[in-house]
Protein backbone atom coordinates (compact mmCIF):
# COMPACT_ATOMS: atom_id res chain seq x y z
CA UNK A 1 0.00 0.00 0.00
CA UNK A 2 1.50 3.35 -1.00
CA UNK A 3 -1.10 5.73 0.44
CA UNK A 4 -4.46 5.85 2.25
CA UNK A 5 -6.89 8.45 0.92
CA UNK A 6 -3.93 10.28 -0.60
CA UNK A 7 -1.89 10.37 2.64
CA UNK A 8 1.26 8.40 3.58
CA UNK A 9 2.93 7.47 6.83
CA UNK A 10 0.76 7.01 9.96
CA UNK A 11 -2.66 7.92 8.51
CA UNK A 12 -5.72 9.10 10.44
CA UNK A 13 -9.08 9.13 8.69
CA UNK A 14 -11.64 11.75 9.67
CA UNK A 15 -15.32 12.27 8.97
CA UNK A 16 -14.67 14.90 6.26
CA UNK A 17 -12.46 12.62 4.13
CA UNK A 18 -14.58 12.90 0.98
CA UNK A 19 -13.81 9.49 -0.50
CA UNK A 20 -15.19 7.73 2.59
CA UNK A 21 -18.76 8.51 1.33
CA UNK A 22 -20.00 8.77 4.92
CA UNK A 23 -22.28 11.75 4.29
CA UNK A 24 -25.19 10.03 2.50
CA UNK A 25 -28.90 10.85 2.63
CA UNK A 26 -29.72 12.67 5.88
CA UNK A 27 -26.05 12.71 7.02
CA UNK A 28 -23.77 15.78 6.97
CA UNK A 29 -20.25 16.51 8.16
CA UNK A 30 -19.09 19.59 10.03
CA UNK A 31 -15.59 20.88 10.71
CA UNK A 32 -12.40 19.64 9.09
CA UNK A 33 -9.73 17.05 9.86
CA UNK A 34 -9.50 15.81 13.46
CA UNK A 35 -12.32 18.16 14.55
CA UNK A 36 -14.74 17.04 11.85
CA UNK A 37 -17.91 15.22 12.97
CA UNK A 38 -20.64 13.20 11.31
CA UNK A 39 -24.16 14.48 12.09
CA UNK A 40 -27.79 13.74 11.27
CA UNK A 41 -29.06 16.61 9.02
CA UNK A 42 -31.88 17.75 11.34
CA UNK A 43 -34.29 20.64 10.79
CA UNK A 44 -37.80 21.57 9.60
CA UNK A 45 -37.06 22.46 5.98
CA UNK A 46 -37.22 20.26 2.86
CA UNK A 47 -35.33 16.91 3.10
CA UNK A 48 -34.30 17.50 6.73
CA UNK A 49 -34.65 14.84 9.46
CA UNK A 50 -37.26 15.75 12.12
CA UNK A 51 -35.82 15.95 15.67
CA UNK A 52 -38.00 16.23 18.81
CA UNK A 53 -37.58 19.52 20.68
CA UNK A 54 -36.37 19.93 24.29
CA UNK A 55 -39.85 18.97 25.57
CA UNK A 56 -39.92 15.75 23.48
CA UNK A 57 -42.46 17.27 21.08
CA UNK A 58 -42.55 17.31 17.28
CA UNK A 59 -41.50 20.75 15.98
CA UNK A 60 -43.83 23.02 13.98
CA UNK A 61 -43.93 21.20 10.63
CA UNK A 62 -46.62 20.66 7.97
CA UNK A 63 -48.54 17.52 8.94
CA UNK A 64 -51.15 17.78 6.16
CA UNK A 65 -50.06 14.47 4.61
CA UNK A 66 -50.34 12.43 7.82
CA UNK A 67 -53.02 9.75 7.76
CA UNK A 68 -55.13 8.03 10.41
CA UNK A 69 -55.04 11.05 12.73
CA UNK A 70 -58.02 11.49 15.12
CA UNK A 71 -60.89 13.26 13.32
CA UNK A 72 -61.43 16.99 13.94
CA UNK A 73 -58.45 17.68 16.26
CA UNK A 74 -58.85 20.57 18.69
CA UNK A 75 -56.96 23.59 17.32
CA UNK A 76 -57.55 25.96 20.25
CA UNK A 77 -59.15 26.05 23.72
CA UNK A 78 -61.10 29.17 24.72
CA UNK A 79 -59.45 30.88 21.74
CA UNK A 80 -55.93 30.02 22.97
CA UNK A 81 -53.28 27.60 21.64
CA UNK A 82 -50.22 25.96 23.15
CA UNK A 83 -50.31 24.87 26.81
CA UNK A 84 -53.70 26.30 27.88
CA UNK A 85 -54.80 26.90 31.46
CA UNK A 86 -58.59 27.27 31.80
CA UNK A 87 -60.26 29.33 34.48
CA UNK A 88 -63.86 29.45 35.65
CA UNK A 89 -64.75 32.42 33.45
CA UNK A 90 -63.41 30.68 30.32
CA UNK A 91 -66.06 27.95 30.20
CA UNK A 92 -69.41 29.02 28.81
CA UNK A 93 -72.66 27.77 30.30
CA UNK A 94 -71.37 26.61 33.70
CA UNK A 95 -72.93 29.56 35.56
CA UNK A 96 -76.48 28.24 35.19
CA UNK A 97 -79.26 27.96 37.73
CA UNK A 98 -77.88 28.26 41.26
CA UNK A 99 -74.29 28.97 40.09
CA UNK A 100 -72.43 32.26 39.68
CA UNK A 101 -68.94 33.28 38.55
CA UNK A 102 -66.92 35.90 40.39
CA UNK A 103 -63.67 37.53 39.33
CA UNK A 104 -61.81 37.09 35.99
CA UNK A 105 -58.98 34.92 34.69
CA UNK A 106 -56.80 33.21 37.29
CA UNK A 107 -58.78 34.88 40.11
CA UNK A 108 -62.20 33.84 38.77
CA UNK A 109 -64.25 31.36 40.85
CA UNK A 110 -67.39 29.28 40.36
CA UNK A 111 -69.75 29.65 43.31
CA UNK A 112 -73.09 28.27 44.46
CA UNK A 113 -75.57 31.16 44.59
CA UNK A 114 -76.32 30.62 48.31
CA UNK A 115 -78.73 32.64 50.40
CA UNK A 116 -82.29 32.85 51.65
CA UNK A 117 -83.71 34.99 48.87
CA UNK A 118 -85.88 33.92 45.93
CA UNK A 119 -84.20 31.34 43.62
CA UNK A 120 -81.12 31.03 45.84
CA UNK A 121 -79.63 27.79 47.17
CA UNK A 122 -80.09 27.09 50.87
CA UNK A 123 -76.74 26.84 52.71
CA UNK A 124 -76.40 25.52 56.28
CA UNK A 125 -75.31 28.12 58.81
CA UNK A 126 -72.15 28.02 60.96
CA UNK A 127 -73.81 25.57 63.30
CA UNK A 128 -74.76 23.19 60.47
CA UNK A 129 -78.44 24.18 60.76
CA UNK A 130 -80.94 25.24 58.13
CA UNK A 131 -81.26 29.03 58.13
CA UNK A 132 -84.52 30.82 58.89
CA UNK A 133 -86.53 30.13 55.74
CA UNK A 134 -90.20 29.41 55.08
CA UNK A 135 -90.68 25.61 55.35
CA UNK A 136 -94.46 25.73 55.01
CA UNK A 137 -94.40 23.79 51.73
CA UNK A 138 -92.36 20.87 53.01
CA UNK A 139 -94.24 17.55 53.06
CA UNK A 140 -93.82 14.19 54.75
CA UNK A 141 -91.76 15.57 57.61
CA UNK A 142 -91.35 13.03 60.47
CA UNK A 143 -94.03 13.31 63.05
CA UNK A 144 -91.46 13.11 65.79
CA UNK A 145 -87.98 14.67 65.48
CA UNK A 146 -84.87 12.43 65.65
CA UNK A 147 -84.04 11.89 69.31
CA UNK A 148 -80.73 10.00 68.83
CA UNK A 149 -78.29 8.94 66.10
CA UNK A 150 -76.79 5.46 66.32
CA UNK A 151 -77.77 5.49 69.99
CA UNK A 152 -76.12 8.85 70.67
CA UNK A 153 -77.82 12.18 71.42
CA UNK A 154 -76.71 15.79 71.24
CA UNK A 155 -73.93 16.75 68.82
CA UNK A 156 -73.28 13.32 67.30
CA UNK A 157 -70.07 12.27 65.44
CA UNK A 158 -70.21 9.19 63.22
CA UNK A 159 -67.04 7.14 62.58
CA UNK A 160 -66.12 4.44 60.08
CA UNK A 161 -66.53 1.62 62.63
CA UNK A 162 -70.12 2.50 63.56
CA UNK A 163 -71.50 -0.96 62.75
CA UNK A 164 -75.01 0.07 61.72
CA UNK A 165 -73.66 2.33 58.95
CA UNK A 166 -72.95 -0.74 56.80
CA UNK A 167 -69.97 1.01 55.16
CA UNK A 168 -67.74 -2.07 55.02
CA UNK A 169 -69.29 -3.88 52.04
CA UNK A 170 -67.61 -5.90 49.27
CA UNK A 171 -63.93 -4.91 48.93
CA UNK A 172 -64.18 -2.40 51.80
CA UNK A 173 -62.79 -2.93 55.31
CA UNK A 174 -62.49 -0.76 58.41
CA UNK A 175 -59.50 -0.45 60.68
CA UNK A 176 -59.15 1.14 64.11
CA UNK A 177 -61.97 2.27 66.40
CA UNK A 178 -63.88 5.47 67.03
CA UNK A 179 -62.25 8.69 65.90
CA UNK A 180 -59.16 6.82 64.62
CA UNK A 181 -61.13 4.31 62.56
CA UNK A 182 -60.65 4.42 58.75
CA UNK A 183 -62.41 2.97 55.75
CA UNK A 184 -60.02 1.13 53.34
CA UNK A 185 -60.09 -0.80 50.09
CA UNK A 186 -59.36 -4.47 50.89
CA UNK A 187 -56.24 -4.82 48.66
CA UNK A 188 -54.04 -7.90 48.16
CA UNK A 189 -53.31 -10.83 45.84
CA UNK A 190 -55.41 -13.53 47.53
CA UNK A 191 -59.02 -14.57 46.84
CA UNK A 192 -61.60 -11.73 46.80
CA UNK A 193 -58.95 -9.04 47.32
CA UNK A 194 -58.82 -5.88 45.21
CA UNK A 195 -55.65 -5.63 43.03
CA UNK A 196 -53.45 -2.58 43.71
CA UNK A 197 -50.52 -1.51 41.47
CA UNK A 198 -47.10 -1.82 43.10
CA UNK A 199 -44.60 0.99 43.72
CA UNK A 200 -43.48 0.86 40.08
CA UNK A 201 -47.07 1.18 38.77
CA UNK A 202 -47.08 -2.49 37.74
CA UNK A 203 -49.67 -5.18 38.36
CA UNK A 204 -48.51 -7.52 41.15
CA UNK A 205 -47.82 -11.22 40.62
CA UNK A 206 -51.36 -12.57 40.19
CA UNK A 207 -52.91 -15.25 37.97
CA UNK A 208 -53.87 -13.59 34.67
CA UNK A 209 -54.92 -16.79 32.90
CA UNK A 210 -58.53 -15.60 32.50
CA UNK A 211 -57.65 -12.27 30.90
CA UNK A 212 -58.82 -11.86 27.31
CA UNK A 213 -57.73 -9.71 24.34
CA UNK A 214 -54.11 -9.54 25.48
CA UNK A 215 -51.49 -8.91 22.76
CA UNK A 216 -50.64 -12.14 20.94
CA UNK A 217 -47.57 -14.10 22.03
CA UNK A 218 -46.41 -11.85 24.90
CA UNK A 219 -42.75 -12.14 25.87
CA UNK A 220 -42.54 -14.30 29.00
CA UNK A 221 -38.78 -14.17 29.53
CA UNK A 222 -35.59 -12.66 28.06
CA UNK A 223 -32.55 -14.91 27.87
CA UNK A 224 -34.38 -17.23 30.27
CA UNK A 225 -34.93 -14.51 32.85
CA UNK A 226 -38.05 -12.62 33.93
CA UNK A 227 -38.66 -9.30 35.65
CA UNK A 228 -36.33 -6.36 34.95
CA UNK A 229 -33.70 -8.04 32.75
CA UNK A 230 -30.18 -6.72 32.07
CA UNK A 231 -28.58 -8.36 29.02
CA UNK A 232 -24.85 -8.98 28.73
CA UNK A 233 -22.65 -10.03 25.81
CA UNK A 234 -23.01 -13.73 26.54
CA UNK A 235 -26.84 -13.52 26.65
CA UNK A 236 -27.35 -12.67 22.98
CA UNK A 237 -27.14 -15.59 20.59
CA UNK A 238 -25.45 -15.21 17.22
CA UNK A 239 -23.35 -12.11 17.91
CA UNK A 240 -20.16 -14.17 18.22
CA UNK A 241 -19.96 -14.86 14.49
CA UNK A 242 -16.96 -14.92 12.17
CA UNK A 243 -14.03 -13.05 13.71
CA UNK A 244 -15.85 -12.37 17.02
CA UNK A 245 -15.62 -14.19 20.35
CA UNK A 246 -17.22 -13.79 23.78
CA UNK A 247 -15.13 -13.93 26.95
CA UNK A 248 -16.33 -14.09 30.54
CA UNK A 249 -19.89 -14.51 31.76
CA UNK A 250 -22.71 -12.23 32.88
CA UNK A 251 -21.77 -8.66 33.79
CA UNK A 252 -18.08 -9.40 33.11
CA UNK A 253 -18.66 -10.89 29.66
CA UNK A 254 -17.23 -9.02 26.67
CA UNK A 255 -17.47 -9.19 22.89
CA UNK A 256 -14.02 -9.30 21.31
CA UNK A 257 -12.44 -9.40 17.87
CA UNK A 258 -10.75 -12.82 17.50
CA UNK A 259 -7.30 -11.32 16.83
CA UNK A 260 -4.19 -13.38 16.26
CA UNK A 261 -2.00 -15.00 13.62
CA UNK A 262 -3.72 -18.41 13.50
CA UNK A 263 -6.11 -19.75 10.90
CA UNK A 264 -9.35 -17.71 10.54
CA UNK A 265 -8.18 -15.08 13.05
CA UNK A 266 -8.23 -11.32 12.45
CA UNK A 267 -4.82 -9.69 11.96
CA UNK A 268 -4.11 -6.98 14.56
CA UNK A 269 -1.28 -4.45 14.23
CA UNK A 270 1.42 -4.75 16.91
CA UNK A 271 2.46 -2.06 19.39
CA UNK A 272 4.48 -0.32 16.69
CA UNK A 273 1.52 -0.23 14.27
CA UNK A 274 3.09 -2.95 12.13
CA UNK A 275 1.64 -6.17 10.71
CA UNK A 276 2.70 -9.17 12.82
CA UNK A 277 4.74 -12.08 11.45
CA UNK A 278 2.23 -13.75 9.14
CA UNK A 279 2.48 -15.44 5.73
CA UNK A 280 2.15 -12.67 3.12
CA UNK A 281 2.85 -14.88 0.11
CA UNK A 282 -0.61 -14.25 -1.35
CA UNK A 283 -0.47 -10.47 -1.06
CA UNK A 284 -0.38 -8.60 -4.37
CA UNK A 285 0.70 -5.12 -5.47
CA UNK A 286 3.15 -4.68 -2.60
CA UNK A 287 5.74 -1.93 -3.06
CA UNK A 288 9.13 -3.17 -4.29
CA UNK A 289 12.20 -3.29 -2.00
CA UNK A 290 14.12 -0.03 -2.32
CA UNK A 291 17.87 0.50 -2.13
CA UNK A 292 19.29 2.41 0.87
CA UNK A 293 19.85 6.14 0.42
CA UNK A 294 23.51 7.19 0.24
CA UNK A 295 24.25 10.64 1.68
CA UNK A 296 27.64 12.37 1.47
CA UNK A 297 28.34 15.01 4.13
CA UNK A 298 31.12 17.30 2.93
CA UNK A 299 30.31 20.18 5.31
CA UNK A 300 33.32 19.52 7.54
CA UNK A 301 31.16 20.50 10.54
CA UNK A 302 29.12 18.67 13.19
CA UNK A 303 25.78 17.42 11.84
CA UNK A 304 22.72 15.36 12.81
CA UNK A 305 21.23 12.53 10.77
CA UNK A 306 17.55 13.36 10.16
CA UNK A 307 14.87 11.19 11.76
CA UNK A 308 13.94 8.66 9.02
CA UNK A 309 10.42 8.18 7.65
CA UNK A 310 8.63 5.03 8.84
CA UNK A 311 9.07 3.44 5.40
CA UNK A 312 12.89 3.90 5.40
CA UNK A 313 14.73 0.83 6.69
CA UNK A 314 18.40 1.66 5.96
CA UNK A 315 20.66 4.63 5.11
CA UNK A 316 24.37 5.04 4.22
CA UNK A 317 26.30 8.16 5.34
CA UNK A 318 29.71 9.07 3.83
CA UNK A 319 31.43 11.67 6.02
CA UNK A 320 33.87 13.62 3.78
CA UNK A 321 35.24 15.77 6.61
CA UNK A 322 38.74 16.46 5.21
CA UNK A 323 41.11 17.45 8.04
CA UNK A 324 38.32 18.63 10.38
CA UNK A 325 37.27 16.39 13.29
CA UNK A 326 33.46 16.27 13.38
CA UNK A 327 30.66 14.77 15.46
CA UNK A 328 27.75 12.96 13.76
CA UNK A 329 24.53 12.55 15.83
CA UNK A 330 22.36 9.50 15.15
CA UNK A 331 18.56 9.85 15.00
CA UNK A 332 16.45 9.26 18.10
CA UNK A 333 15.73 5.60 18.83
CA UNK A 334 12.06 6.23 19.68
CA UNK A 335 9.71 4.70 17.07
CA UNK A 336 12.70 3.71 14.90
CA UNK A 337 13.18 0.09 15.98
CA UNK A 338 14.76 -1.89 13.11
CA UNK A 339 16.29 1.15 11.40
CA UNK A 340 19.90 0.60 10.26
CA UNK A 341 22.57 3.28 9.68
CA UNK A 342 25.95 2.70 7.95
CA UNK A 343 28.60 5.40 8.58
CA UNK A 344 32.00 5.67 6.80
CA UNK A 345 34.85 8.17 7.36
CA UNK A 346 36.47 9.58 4.19
CA UNK A 347 38.56 12.39 5.74
CA UNK A 348 41.87 12.40 7.57
CA UNK A 349 40.45 13.55 10.93
CA UNK A 350 38.42 11.59 13.46
CA UNK A 351 34.63 11.17 13.12
CA UNK A 352 32.79 10.71 16.43
CA UNK A 353 29.32 9.15 16.18
CA UNK A 354 26.99 9.95 19.12
CA UNK A 355 23.38 8.72 19.54
CA UNK A 356 20.63 11.31 20.23
CA UNK A 357 19.41 8.89 22.90
CA UNK A 358 20.57 5.55 24.25
CA UNK A 359 24.06 4.11 23.78
CA UNK A 360 26.13 2.38 21.09
CA UNK A 361 27.04 -1.09 22.34
CA UNK A 362 26.76 0.26 25.87
CA UNK A 363 29.06 3.29 25.44
CA UNK A 364 28.29 6.96 24.87
CA UNK A 365 29.78 7.15 21.33
CA UNK A 366 31.79 5.43 18.62
CA UNK A 367 34.97 7.04 17.17
CA UNK A 368 36.16 6.29 13.62
CA UNK A 369 39.89 6.90 14.15
CA UNK A 370 41.16 5.44 10.86
CA UNK A 371 40.54 6.96 7.43
CA UNK A 372 38.07 4.91 5.36
CA UNK A 373 36.95 2.96 8.42
CA UNK A 374 33.20 2.39 8.91
CA UNK A 375 30.62 0.60 11.04
CA UNK A 376 26.94 -0.36 10.76
CA UNK A 377 24.51 -0.05 13.67
CA UNK A 378 20.83 -0.85 14.17
CA UNK A 379 18.43 0.38 16.87
CA UNK A 380 16.06 -1.80 18.87
CA UNK A 381 14.04 1.26 19.90
CA UNK A 382 16.11 1.78 23.07
CA UNK A 383 19.81 1.64 22.14
CA UNK A 384 22.10 1.21 19.09
CA UNK A 385 23.97 -1.99 18.37
CA UNK A 386 26.93 -2.46 16.00
CA UNK A 387 26.38 -5.36 13.58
Amino acid sequence: MTSVNGATGVVNLYADDATLNLAGTGIVTSGTGATSTLNVDVGTTASKIVQLDGSARLPAVDGSQLTNLPSAPVTSVAGRTGIVVLYSDDVGGIDGTGLTISGTGATSALNVDAGTGANQIVQLDGSSRLPAVDGSQLTNLPAAPVSSVNGATGAVNLYADDATLNLAGTGIVTSGTGATSTLNVDVGTTASKVVQLDGSARLPAVDGSQLTNLPSAPVTSVAGRTGIVVLYSDDVGGIDGTGLTISGTGATSALNVDAGTGANQIVQLDGSSRLPAVDGSQLTNLPGVSRPTVTTDSSGTDSTISNPAASVLEDVYLVDNGAAAVNITLPTVTSNSGYKAQIKRLGTANVTVTPASGTIDGVANKVLSVQYSSFTCVTDGTNWHII
